[in-house]
């Protein structure tokens, strides 16, 4: 079949790249411009940024060229130089892959391959580490040329392409056609990678494939950087400048979290707790035991860069972060590079630091930004818990499971979605998004263990929930049912429970007689589908004529973070 005849979905019949899977999203503007390069330039250069060798999609780019412009070419063929630097060792790879060609060749026209490379010939050189070494290698004649490499030789300007970060916009296009993700989750995915492709890629599909969920994979996203921040200035990119989240973005703090979590102080719970109590010694920050034995490494060390980058303070406590990183490295005999790294960016921060030389000086903060009124309709419940490292993975596992349970009861336009917060609460604020969520959404779920009324996150979500229930003015006993308990792991009988809790207790989902015996986290440690299936989808059918009978006002935003904290009796605080 000529390239003419051919479907634009069609590869060139003398080829060696595999069809699609699923459709390429993004990169349309760098496609583009290869095309019109080649115009000019018979052989491209697609590289990496110059100061980010790390793998930003070059082969992935060349492979969609060819399934764009398939039909403008008879011969697609890839020449694998799987990064040899040995020019023997090259060249034999490129001899090797030229002898599959012309058995291609020779199989599909039936006649040797001789005489020069045509014009409608797209020859691949992928992986290549050295792309002046690989110019000696190109055959003659006028075929089109593709050459990948994290690096640019003396390769002529004109005729090459870097190929940076994905753009935001793009990002969010390839979670919403390949892991069909609405608006909201594939902007906040979006933002996760700092534009990386192959992280981007994997995310999106192993979505599609549900072997994790959205908010899984924004957990992750921040402990594994396939291209974390680099060392030094940045040079310009082609791609867009990545979107960035979370409190204080920037090089400076992303670059600090990388570096901290392979340094020693990281390599276990038990040097993490030796860093602690070096860090309590170099400074009179008050640090919070929790940040020592609750959530993971990687979120505890978010919660110290939140204490570090109070924009309130002086560096203090930043140098505090780099001088015990770098007692810890030479105590070790190891990691000494990365505490240097850590101490250079360190002393950068410092320098710009507003009050800077141990002056504390107030700096307002930035208003937060709003969160989108349509936000506040999305969150039919509000799954309150307390945050452990020991039953991280079966709560999200039961949340994920009670959103699917709601979803599937009520009608595509129905408010159906559930709010968790996945992340680290030690040491960082209250969120806009999580303030909107509780103040607005109808029923909160909360997992009951015995820490849960000592938790101060959770007891203000009980607390937020509570004011709402008494803003509807019902009488007594008539108050529209708002908070839902489901015993994860309960107290035991020696617990006292709260009085502001015990009424509550008899509205948790339970048996004939009232009384559910077995704890859910049980149910979903012992793997016991069914008897889990069951509960949540009565609890799911339970919440849904709960939330039908009667509407709850809205909290104005400004009382969430002004209530009083609930069960101070079973925290010891005064009525």
């Amino acid at each position: 079949m000529t390239s003419a005849g051919r479907l634009t979905t069609q590869l060139p019949e003398i080829s060696n790249l595999v069809p699609r899977v699923a459709p390429f999203v993004g990169r349309d503007e760098e496609i583009a411009e290869v095309f019109s390069l080649h115009v000019e330039h018979p052989a491209v250069l697609l590289h990496d940024p110059v100061d980010r060798p790390l793998g930003y999609g070059t082969s992935q780019l060349a492979v969609a060229y060819v399934h764009t412009y398939s039909r403008r070419y008879e011969m697609a063929w890839t020449f694998d130089c799987g990064r040899e630097r040995d020019r023997g060792r090259l060249s034999e790879r490129v001899r090797q892959a030229l002898g599959q060609l012309c058995e291609a060749y020779r199989t599909a026209r039936g006649e040797e391959l001789s005489g020069p490379f045509a014009v409608n010939w797209l020859l691949i050189y992928d992986n290549v580490a050295d792309p002046d070494a690989v110019r000696d290698l190109l055959p003659e004649g006028n075929a089109r040329i593709l050459v990948t490499s994290r690096s640019i030789g003396t390769w002529d300007e004109r005729a090459r392409l870097e190929v940076g970060p994905v753009g935001h916009d793009e990002a969010v296009k390839l979670f919403k056609e390949v892991a069909t993700l609405d608006q909201r989750n594939a902007d906040l995915l979006a933002g996760a990678f700092d534009g990386h492709p192959g992280q981007l890629v994997r995310a999106a599909e192993e979505i599609r494939a549900g072997t994790v969920t959205p908010e899984q994979f924004l957990n992750l996203a921040d402990i594994v950087r396939m291209a974390p921040e680099p060392r030094g200035p940045r040079a310009r990119s082609t791609g867009s400048a990545p979107h960035r989240s979370g409190r204080h973005p920037g090089p400076d703090r992303t670059s600090l979290r990388t570096l901290i979590l392979r340094s020693p102080v990281c390599r276990d719970a038990g040097s993490y707790r030796v860093w602690i109590a070096a860090l309590r010694e170099h400074t009179e920050v008050f640090l919070d035991d929790r940040l020592t034995t609750d959530f993971f490494i990687p979120e505890r060390v978010d919660g110290l860069l939140d204490i570090a980058f109070d924009e309130s303070g002086d560096p203090g406590f930043l140098r505090a972060l780099a001088t015990t990183v770098e007692a810890t490295a030479e105590a070790a005999k190891t990691g000494q590079e990365t505490a240097r790294d850590i101490r250079e960016i360190v002393e950068a921060a410092a320098a710009r630091w507003p009050g800077r030389d141990g002056v504390r000086v107030f700096v307002p903060r930035p208003a937060a930004a709003p969160v989108p009124a349509e936000d506040a309709s999305k969150f039919l419940f509000f799954v309150s818990w307390v945050n452990r490292e020991d039953h991280t993975k079966e709560a999200v596992a039961f949340h994920e499971m009670l959103q699917r349970a709601v979803a599937a009861r009520r009608g595509k336009h129905e408010l159906s979605a559930g709010y968790m917060d996945y992340k680290t609460r030690q040491g960082a604020q209250w969120q806009p998004r999580l303030i909107e969520a509780i103040r607005t959404t109808r029923l909160l779920v909360p997992l009951i263990t015995t820490d849960y009324f000592t938790s101060p996150w959770c007891r203000r979500e009980w607390a937020v929930m509570m004011e709402r229930i008494r803003d509807v003015g019902a009488d007594e006993g008539s108050e529209p049912v708002a908070i839902i308990p489901v015993f994860w792991v309960r107290p035991l009988p020696a617990f006292e429970l709260p009085k502001d809790f015990t009424d509550f207790q008899y509205r948790a989902l339970g048996g004939p007689d009232g009384e559910f015996v077995e704890d859910v986290y049980d149910l979903s440690v012992a793997r016991r589908k069914d008897s889990l299936h069951d509960y949540v989808q009565n609890l799911a059918k339970y919440m849904i004529e709960t939330a039908a009978a009667a509407p709850l006002p809205h909290l104005p935003k400004k009382q969430v973070m002004e209530l009083p904290l609930a069960f101070p009796e079973a925290n010891g605080d005064p009525r």
